[in-house]
């Protein structure tokens, strides 16, 4: 296990910790914060993003929480410091990644708390529908697929072509940190100056020609070529029985989807059966990172139904 993760520029963050696992012939980076032995949150982070990015969060549940907590964050394989999978990762492959890990920490019968953003979000609902018994609370955070007019649109047929085109996502890369911290700024006004620094710094690595690029998996965004119809995907919603917080940012590219088909919207958010909201007009995509401090009073409150 390595030693605490270093506070970037003193600034107060919760240290963490990291160990590394192997799950399903990966070697997986899982990043910790809190208290080992303690109640345990599972996070798990959306596309082009690692387990870093949880920090914001995770210092305002310790902040504003009077118990303590063992927080679990995977890099997904393929992101961060996890080992890529041969071949490249499938949606249907983290969701089995993910039963790992839970058995991992919490063997077979303990119930767990989730928290997941975007496509992390979309991989929980689908592992608390399939494990209706396992999970106890579940924060969905900006997790609303299979979106209108998403990438799966167009049909199945030309969905699997796609997938057997073969790769086409390739990182932008960077010549420093801080250009990278600018470019976050740029596409996320809200996001703090000092927190965009402390992301670029834990989600680049070094190419070979020196420059820096994103420690994430760029072609894990062509997901799977059959994607569960949204039908099944409501199926597995309403079998879902934890109590579930779910996020919206009204100023989320989700948000602006889902306006142009409230139908779809309201249908999806009926499934779930024990539903609170938090609804942040001000918030994007990212609103555990812009309103931290709002996410975690909420999620609290969830945890101590």
């Amino acid at each position: 296990m390595a030693a605490a993760t270093a506070c970037h520029d003193a600034l107060a963050y919760t240290p963490s910790w990291s160990e590394y696992r192997e799950i399903r012939g990966v070697r997986y980076h899982v990043r910790q914060w809190g208290k080992a032995g303690a109640p345990k949150v599972f996070l798990f982070h959306g596309w082009m993003d690692v387990s870093a990015t949880w920090q914001f969060l995770v210092d305002e549940l310790i902040a504003q929480s009077s118990q303590n907590w063992h927080f679990i964050a995977p890099d997904w394989s393929g992101y961060g410091l996890s080992a890529p999978r041969p071949g490249g990762s499938l949606f249907i492959g983290y969701l089995a990644d993910m039963e790992q890990l839970v058995k991992a920490y919490c063997g077979d019968e303990q119930q767990v708390k989730i928290i997941g953003h975007s496509m992390g979000a979309n991989l929980s609902s689908m592992y608390s529908g399939a494990r209706p018994d396992r999970v106890s609370h579940f924060v969905n955070i900006e997790g609303l697929a299979p979106m209108p007019g998403g990438l799966l649109s167009s049909g199945v047929p030309k969905s699997v072509a796609r997938w057997l085109d073969g790769p086409r996502g390739i990182s932008k890369s960077y010549q420093s940190h801080s250009e990278f911290a600018a470019r976050l700024v740029e596409r996320n006004p809200r996001l703090r100056p000092e927190w965009a620094a402390f992301l670029a710094e834990h989600f680049l690595g070094v190419l070979a020609d020196g420059s820096l690029a994103p420690l994430a998996d760029a072609e894990s965004r062509q997901i799977t070529p059959i994607y569960p119809h949204y039908e099944q995907v409501e199926e597995l919603l309403r079998n879902i029985r934890a109590k579930v917080l779910l996020c919206r940012g009204l100023k989320s590219f989700v948000a602006d989807i889902f306006a142009k088909d409230s139908a779809a919207l309201a249908s999806r958010l009926k499934c779930y059966q024990h539903r609170s909201d938090l609804v942040l007009e001000d918030a994007s995509h990212n609103l555990h990172h812009e309103f931290p401090e709002r996410v975690a009073a909420d999620v609290l409150a969830l945890f101590s139904q």
